[in-house]
């Protein structure tokens, strides 16, 4: 659309437009500046050009001052133009390139400055400063935990953060259509109060989106974006079976082309739909127990990647994505635990089915259900226990005991008296400390280790490390003693009970009727290994017999 020479009259000099005076828009004119459309020629820096040129206009004038005149003349003086119209032309000069490039027409409409103009200027100078910054991320490489599929919309995240040569994303050189459509959608409409039009569509919703849609491949400038996205996409499969895939992209460089190689062979629509099939089955048929440390947290954080990667699919293929309801639902089936404080946390999940319930809501619900996961309660338990046991059993920081942690036995040197008053456990206790820390004292005389030296920093780590070491060997050794004194005690209880239950079956017998056996057992003489199996027996009676209340 062309636009009116009162139209373009009005975007030079209307105070809301570009607010220039007649005279210097006259000035403007002979400088290039006819139209709106020959702002597309002009960049910031032709526009400071211009603005000197007015500040510092050539020639000379009749003299005004001289009435009549006498054929004197003056220097020219300089054309006014203030700071905010530069701005305004600058502006207007990067939204007609940019309206150029996504094919959209001038009109009177899309060339105010407020809204459409002003907003552009702020969409443009994000771009331009993530230019600036040249903080290019690193490329996402194909690995065997990455494969394709996964690649490629990693690979779209990269490049849609990577500006080319007309500060368009370099997504725009992989876009599914190489073609542009012919007719731009209509802008967005800006809401009241402030009225007006977006610089973009609703379909886009930016000024960097809709540079990727509607970017040309036939500018000029495509194929240095194009030599760069095919770089990036070497670099990704450089040392893989991929890289044959992109050999006959390398002469040309043509990124466009080897991207549609990976794609096609390795990510085509059978690897989505099989990719979408095991996620789906995941959150149909997993159960959760609660088994072998496998907690709820991690059962819930699979859920939720399964989720997203069946998002990822269905852009790829058809497929009617589970709502909120249904992914809780899923997840409760999935769950098959016993534990009551966990079921009764999921019956008050499926109780809360309201619009703003936990059942509508997968986040709020898996929140509400992991504190009371029993796998998670038993590890803490673990961890107090193992707290608990160390610092009973080793009194300082340092590994030393100085009394023992089952008996309360000093550890230090007794005089025969007193280890005589001792009892039989501290003695044990002692002697097993004593067997652990032979040899520990340094003999008189010793060189000193090097360590210990006068002047040389002392190995704290590895001294604190022997220590500990010699005071857990030696808790060890007195719970073995423990345990061997326990077992020769339960032997001889069960010696004692079958020479009595020998002596009185020997007494219920008639003496007529007495066996050389039974004369053997009245004096004592136990089959061999009794104590053994009579212990079996009383510990099995003991387990099967009913708790009393």
């Amino acid at each position: 659309m062309v636009l009116t020479n009162a139209q373009t009259t009005a975007f030079y000099e209307d105070q809301a437009q570009m607010n220039i005076s007649a005279e210097t828009r006259a000035q403007l004119q002979l400088e290039g500046l006819e139209t709106i459309d020959d702002l597309l020629e002009f960049d910031k820096t032709s526009i400071k050009g211009i603005v000197d040129n007015l500040r510092s206009p050539g020639g000379r004038i009749p003299n005004p001052d001289v009435n009549p005149p006498d054929g004197s003349t003056i220097r020219r003086p300089p054309f006014q133009i203030g700071a905010k119209s530069i701005m305004r032309l600058e502006g207007a000069t990067k939204i007609v390139r940019y309206y150029e490039t996504v094919g959209r027409e001038l009109t009177a409409t899309n060339m105010k400055w407020q809204n459409t103009i002003k907003i552009f200027v702020q969409h443009y100078k994000a771009l331009e400063d993530k230019k600036e910054e040249n903080d290019v991320p690193d490329v996402p490489k194909v690995t065997k935990t990455l494969a394709v599929t996964k690649w490629s919309e990693s690979f779209k995240d990269f490049l849609s953060r990577v500006l080319g040569m007309r500060m368009i994303p370099l997504s725009y050189v992989i876009r599914d259509s190489a073609t542009v459509p012919a007719g731009a959608p209509p802008l967005a409409v800006h809401p009241a109060p402030a009225n007006g039009f977006y610089p973009y569509s609703s379909e886009h919703g930016s000024v960097e989106d809709e540079l990727v849609a509607r970017g040309s491949h036939t500018h000029p400038y495509f194929r240095n974006d194009n030599a760069q996205v095919y770089h990036y996409i070497e670099e990704a499969t450089r040392g893989t079976i991929y890289a044959a895939s992109i050999k006959p992209s390398q002469k040309l460089k043509d990124g466009r082309k080897a991207w549609n190689a990976l794609v096609n062979q390795y990510a085509g629509k059978d690897k989505w739909e099989k990719e979408l099939k095991d996620c789906d089955d995941f959150i149909h048929t997993r159960k959760w127990s609660g088994a072998q440390n496998y907690t709820l947290e991690k059962f819930v954080s699979q859920h939720r990647t399964s989720y997203i990667s069946m998002c990822q699919c269905a852009e790829h293929v058809d497929y009617q994505l589970p709502n909120e309801l249904t992914r809780v639902k899923y997840l409760l089936e999935g769950i098959d635990n016993v534990d009551p404080t966990l079921q009764a946390a999921l019956a008050l999940v499926r109780a809360d089915d309201g619009p703003g319930g936990k059942m509508n809501d997968f986040e709020a619900a898996t929140a509400f259900l992991l504190p009371s996961d029993p796998v998670s309660t038993k590890r803490g338990k673990k961890r107090g226990a193992q707290v608990s046991f160390v610092a009973a059993d080793i009194s300082s920081s340092s590994g030393k005991l100085s009394r023992g942690p089952t008996t309360g036995v000093e550890f230090r040197y007794y005089e025969l008296s007193e280890y005589q008053s001792l009892s039989t456990e501290q003695q044990d206790e002692l002697r097993a400390w004593r067997l652990e820390n032979k040899g520990s004292k340094k003999p008189k005389g010793a060189k000193p280790a090097r360590g210990d030296r006068p002047g040389r920093p002392r190995n704290t780590s590895a001294v604190e490390k022997k220590k500990f070491k010699a005071a857990v060997s030696a808790a060890v050794a007195v719970a073995l003693v423990k345990r061997d004194k326990d077992a020769a005690d339960k032997a001889e209880k069960a010696d004692a009970v079958g020479k009595y239950m020998l002596s009185v079956m020997n007494a219920a017998t008639p003496a007529g009727k007495r066996s050389a056996s039974a004369i053997a057992s009245s004096a004592n003489a136990l089959p061999e290994n009794f104590s053994s199996e009579l212990n079996k027996i009383m510990e099995r009676a003991s387990i099967n017999s009913p708790k009393r209340k």
